[in-house]
């Protein structure tokens, strides 16, 4: 029987995160099974970003391409099956799918490649890309749903029969795995329909992914809510702990919502009927539609609509309101002293800002109102004024290759024995989950601390650092700092302005998986007050 590498390329919002989760962490239970996922990394997204920066990363010897393909040619003698796992295989694939086929050809694989594709209804999977990329750090979506699908549909995105043309020219018909992804069907599920494509028998004894390590749906009207927090500008920082309060309601058909109305649940299904049909008849063999059950699904269209609005709707986010308040009073305080101070424009979203405001103020005592006028605190300053108040502060503690063991503790499970400390500090994550504490300083009471990390990663990622309080000491997302890290090497600002922050901080480099190298830590405060 021939070896085979498969490599499932997605699409987007079909598990795909929890597959990548439930291969990784059955690394050494496939290998009893003949099987081998490659690499120490959740997925191989990295792969896909290198294929499409250059024309031959696998010449290139620290690159994941050239690592991970030679871990497969050197075990082709002793597994019989192979498995790569990335959507990124189908973002810019007309680039990357030449520089993969040449890849596999330079390493001269004799494997027979499949390529598993799972696929859904493109009316539940344009509504589900939608609600991560207005959700989502990266994009922040401010467009309404009805937008993003007419710009989406006019440029073929969910076209799934010119996909499967591009990658069976490569690697032809017979070998393009489908697989029909249902919302609502068990995760279980999945991972059972993944194993049984590699041929495992169905009693392997393989462990299910915790459900943090997949992503979790919220509610529509929680989604709506963060597009408003989006049109008015509020910072990544705020924003995102706005989303991890969200996130933690329990999603539930009562007191939801849908974007889909009937009409445009139809003009999605109409615009990609043929192609559908082509997929039914030339990659199934069916003569009935891809979506034979998609009366069923219409017919089961939730009655109430989210109406998006151009103008904000307070009595409509009244529960999320209430959440937050619920969870952390204080980051309804910081929506309105950030709010506040923000000039919008165009001039109508200022009206919209009025509205948000005169929402907030039934929330939040009158004695603080006043207060959180007149504070336009540093975290709205740009970052020069940020770096000049950064030079005339007083160093607190400085950490480097030299002395972070000695500073250092409280490693993360994903780095507990992946920290290398020469000229930097280089830190490999196997998970989404990297962390470690540094040593307690002096506790900066009434005053503000700015931290300076010198840090390089090979991928766009979110860097964040917890703090303690005196009234809280311990670490959680209410006490968190954070902000985007793209990719390659950058000085990175956090400033915690807080007045009962007593100290003590914990780093997460990042939340995905990789290689971080970090150069040097500088923690400084603009007063010397003791504890």
């Amino acid at each position: 029987m021939k070896k085979t590498l498969y490599i499932h390329i997605g699409v987007h919002k079909t598990g795909t995160t929890a597959i990548q989760s439930f291969l990784s962490i059955n690394r050494e239970n496939l290998k009893k099974h003949d099987t081998l996922y490659p690499g120490t990394l959740n997925d191989h997204y990295i792969i896909t970003q290198e294929l499409r920066e250059s024309d031959e990363p696998w010449l290139n010897k620290d690159s994941q391409t050239f690592k991970t393909f030679s871990e497969i040619k050197n075990n082709l003698q002793i597994y019989q099956t192979f498995v790569l796992s990335s959507e990124g295989f189908c973002e810019n694939d007309v680039i990357i799918l030449p520089r993969l086929f040449k890849t596999i050809k330079h390493f001269n694989l004799k494997l027979n490649v499949k390529i598993i594709i799972f696929y859904r209804p493109q009316h539940t999977w344009l509504e589900s890309v939608y609600q991560q990329l207005v959700k989502g750090i990266k994009v922040r979506m401010t467009k309404s749903f009805k937008e993003f699908v007419k710009y989406k549909i006019n440029f073929s995105v969910g076209n799934y029969y010119l996909l499967l043309e591009r990658w069976s020219n490569f690697f032809g018909r017979n070998n393009i795995v489908l697989v029909k992804f249902t919302e609502k069907q068990k995760i279980s599920k999945i991972f059972t329909d993944f194993t049984s494509i590699l041929g495992l028998p169905e009693n392997t004894p393989l462990k299910e992914p915790t459900r943090q390590n997949s992503n979790i749906g919220i509610k529509t009207t929680s989604i709506e809510f963060l597009r408003w927090l989006n049109i008015l500008n509020i910072d990544d920082n705020l924003f995102i702990r706005v989303l991890i309060v969200l996130s933690s309601e329990i999603k539930t058909h009562s007191g939801n919502y849908n974007l889909l109305t009937e009409e445009l649940n139809n003009d999605i299904f109409d615009y990609f009927k043929d192609s559908n049909n082509l997929i039914a008849s030339e990659y199934l063999n069916k003569s009935t539609a891809l979506f034979e059950d998609f009366q069923i699904v219409k017919s089961n269209l939730k009655t109430k609509n989210i109406v998006q609005n151009s103008f904000f709707k307070p009595n409509l986010f009244s529960n999320q309101i209430e959440l937050i308040k619920e969870y952390d009073s204080n980051i309804l305080s910081l929506l309105f002293k950030q709010l506040f101070h923000i000039d919008l424009s165009p001039s109508e979203n200022n009206n919209n800002k009025i509205a948000f405001l005169e929402l907030l103020k039934e929330h939040i005592p009158i004695k603080d109102i006043n207060r959180l006028k007149e504070s336009k605190t540093i975290d709205k300053k740009n970052l020069s004024e940020i770096i000049s108040e950064f030079n005339k502060s007083e160093l607190v503690t400085k950490i480097f290759a030299t002395n972070f063991l000695n500073k250092a503790f409280n490693f993360s499970t994903d780095i507990i024995n992946g920290v290398e400390v020469t000229n930097s500090i280089r830190i490999t994550s196997i998970g989404n989950d990297p962390y470690f504490s540094i040593e307690k300083f002096s506790g900066n009471y009434g005053s503000t601390t700015i931290l300076r990390i010198h840090m390089t990663a090979m991928f766009n990622t979110i860097l964040k650092v917890y703090y303690q309080t005196r009234s809280k000491p311990n670490f959680s997302e209410s006490k968190t700092e954070q902000i985007k890290f793209n990719k390659g090497t950058n000085f990175i600002y956090l400033v915690i302005d807080d007045f009962d922050f007593n100290g003590q901080v914990r780093i997460d480099p990042g939340t995905i998986s990789g290689v971080y190298e970090i150069h040097e830590i500088i923690v400084k405060s603009n007063t010397n007050n003791n504890n």
